[in-house]
């Protein structure tokens, strides 16, 4: 992988916020954001299903 390709994918997953820096400089923790709950585990957190289906 060509650093520029990480770079853009470093940045895509910061601003969807599944990592999360508070600098440059920092460390990388998984940041888990609630709104991804249900695709990073399906069987725990269901989405919810329309009405009548």
């Amino acid at each position: 992988m060509q650093p520029r390709n990480a770079g853009a994918i470093l940045e895509a997953v910061l601003e969807r916020g599944v990592l999360a820096s508070i600098s440059p400089r920092a460390r990388l923790p998984l940041a888990l954001p609630a709104a991804l709950a249900a695709r990073r585990s399906p069987s725990l957190f269901p989405e919810r299903r329309a009405e009548g289906a």
